[in-house]
């Protein structure tokens, strides 16, 4: 696997994380921890639900260092998550995810038994370029078509599951969408869409780099864009942003 492309994996996790982190920076109250508390109890009793807990572990990273470690008189942050509160920003992209997932071609599957003795014409096309003998001027999309890419982006994209957000990878052209979709209403805070452009904006030169090592990588250099997209389960657009490789 390239370089670019296991960096990328760790850039769209970093992404993901984003949405924890921003909340906290959208609305919160001060609390005092008292004797008996620890994370789980608290998260029930601000949010009635202790699964809740890593929400206030990630908005006090700072000063919690361990999870399991808090202490009476100390003083954390409880970050707002009433989604009745949420004012959902309109936001108006100005390159959306060129296809939606569903669009995305699936890789020729062979079916050995199904083809004996055939001619050479009959024989079912296979990806035009392995990752590991890539031709000047692959595009991402054929990147995306390659089988063993395919079932490495499949595997990782399982570790989201259960965490409140689908995320969903898009390939068109020299385009890859990045589409977190958000199914747990308690991350739709007041001004999440804002922290989310913010939080993305500041890790742009990251972002530009692995796509500079991408590019480097498929020989195809200046031409790939990156499209990382939050959204609600009804389709609204939250925050997008857009990554080139630095010029």
């Amino acid at each position: 696997m390239r370089r670019g492309f296991i960096k990328f994996f760790t850039v769209t996790a970093a992404m993901v994380t984003m949405l924890s982190m921003s909340m906290t920076v959208c609305a919160a109250e001060n609390y005092t921890v008292a004797q008996g508390d620890h994370l789980m109890k608290i998260a029930q009793n601000k949010y009635g639900d202790e699964t809740k807990w890593n929400v206030i572990y990630e908005a006090n990273k700072e000063t919690i260092k361990e999870p399991t470690k808090i202490y009476p008189g100390q003083v954390i942050v409880i970050p707002d998550l009433t989604p009745e509160a949420v004012q959902l920003p309109v936001i108006q992209p100005e390159a959306a995810p060129a296809a939606q997932p569903e669009a995305v071609p699936a890789a020729p599957v062979v079916q050995p038994e199904a083809a004996p003795a055939v001619q050479p014409e009959a024989v079912p096309v296979a990806p035009a370029v392995q990752p590991e003998t890539a031709s000047a001027g692959m595009t991402l999309e054929d990147y995306g078509k390659d089988p063993e890419f395919k079932t490495l982006l499949d595997s990782e994209m399982q570790m989201f599951t259960g965490s409140g957000m689908d995320v969903s990878v898009v390939f068109q052209g020299n385009t890859m969408a990045v589409i977190v979709t958000i199914t747990d209403s308690s991350y739709l805070v007041e001004g999440i869409g804002d922290a989310l452009n913010e939080a993305m904006e500041s890790v742009r030169p990251m972002v530009e780099e692995m796509v500079a090592m991408i590019e480097d990588e498929l020989g195809n250099p200046g031409n790939c864009v990156v499209i990382y997209s939050y959204q609600t389960a009804d389709g609204r657009t939250l925050a997008q942003k857009s990554f080139t490789a630095k010029k």
